[in-house]
């Protein structure tokens, strides 16, 4: 049914899919090469049961997608990457099923409202932002909670500032509210951190890499987290 080409991605054939058979005990698929072009959600379903899946999706500029995951109702690992033909501009939303307990995406280059996908996925536990993944100085957060966000980890983005707005900030459900573990690593221009962190009770570890410019935002969350009671907090940096 597949056919591999030199750089080893699955690719499915294009015809002939309401006659290809399901693969109902597929459990796990990795570089799947994906085109939204054509009919995904049926492409999709050939493999119902899936738990794990990365796949790159192959994008042409200017054009507009609407990319609907939420077929896969026991996906709980994706891990997803882009690949622009013709440039980088284009328009394309998210629909990802609410099973998902861990999910990656690079080199989308999306705006940070797009967010909006992601921030309240119910079971999300791992959210990895790497490569290019959103594109923006600023990232405010506002009615995306991320409620059962464990480990974050931003990476390689020209994020500047990452703020919390105070419209949508509760004293019974912060931002972030079981957040363990942030990893930041060579985002280069950051310079502000949700100062919000730092009510956080279950935060234990912030690693930082090459950002050398969110040192005093940093020492806030520290000293917020200290005045709430919290004196575990490790800060790692290099």
């Amino acid at each position: 049914m597949d056919e591999v080409d030199k750089n080893y991605h699955f690719r499915f054939p294009e015809n002939n899919l309401d006659n290809s058979s399901q693969l109902c005990d597929l459990d796990i698929l990795s570089c799947l090469s994906l085109n939204p072009r054509k009919n995904i959600n049926k492409l999709l379903r050939k493999f119902p049961n899936i738990r794990k899946l990365r796949s790159s999706l192959n994008l042409d500029q200017g054009c507009e997608y609407h990319v609907a995951m939420d077929c896969l109702s026991h996906l709980e690992s994706l891990s997803l990457s882009c690949v622009v033909y013709g440039g980088d501009r284009y328009q394309l939303d998210f629909q990802f099923p609410l099973t998902i307990k861990k999910l990656t995406l690079s080199y989308f280059r999306l705006p940070w409202s797009k967010m909006a996908a992601i921030g309240n996925l119910p079971n999300l536990e791992v959210l990895k932002l790497l490569k290019q993944a959103f594109e923006g100085e600023i990232w405010e957060m506002e009615a995306e909670k991320f409620p059962s966000v464990r480990f974050l980890k931003l990476a390689s983005l020209n994020i500047v500032k990452w703020t919390a707005s105070s419209e949508y900030e509760y004293e019974d459900q912060y931002y972030f509210p079981r957040l363990q573990k942030l990893v930041l690593e060579s985002c280069d221009a950051l310079q502000e951190i949700p100062s919000c962190l730092g009510n956080s009770s279950t935060l234990e570890i912030i690693e930082v890499s090459k950002c050398p410019n969110c040192t005093s935002s940093l020492e806030e969350i520290q000293e917020e987290q200290r005045s709430n009671g919290y004196t575990d907090l490790k800060i790692l940096i290099s």
